[in-house]
C-alpha cells in the first residue's frame, strides 16, 4: 500500500505546513483560494509554499481573480518572492514561474 502523502515518481502530497523546510524541483500549489490571500496567513503560507520550488513553481487559484486583482497578485504578492518578473499568468486560472535559485 502507498502512503497518502507519498507516491512512485518522486511526487509528494503535502500540506504547506508539512513542507516547510523542504525543498523540490517542482512544486504544485494547489486549491489556493484568492479571499485568503488578502490575509497576512494566507500571504505567508503562499510564500512558504512558493519558495520552496527550485525550478518550476505552478499555483493554481480555485476562484480566479478579476484582471486588476490578477495583476495585483502578480505584483504585490509575488513581487516578496523577487521573482515576479519571470511570472506568466494562464488562463486566469493559474501562475506559473520559472525561476533560478541564486546563493
Amino acid at each position: 500500500m502507498v502512503k497518502p502523502e507519498r507516491l512512485p515518481y518522486g511526487v509528494a502530497f503535502k500540506t504547506v505546513r508539512k513542507f516547510k523546510g523542504l525543498e523540490n524541483e517542482v512544486v504544485l500549489v494547489v486549491d489556493v483560494q484568492y479571499e485568503h490571500l488578502a490575509r497576512p496567513e494566507g500571504q505567508r503560507l503562499l510564500y512558504t509554499a512558493a519558495s520552496r520550488a527550485k525550478n518550476v513553481l505552478a499555483i493554481f487559484l480555485t476562484d480566479p481573480p478579476p484582471d486588476t486583482r490578477q495583476q495585483k497578485f502578480k505584483t504585490e504578492w509575488l513581487s516578496s518572492l523577487s521573482l515576479s518578473e519571470n511570472l506568466t499568468v494562464q488562463k486566469g486560472l493559474e501562475a506559473q514561474l520559472r525561476h533560478e535559485r541564486y546563493s
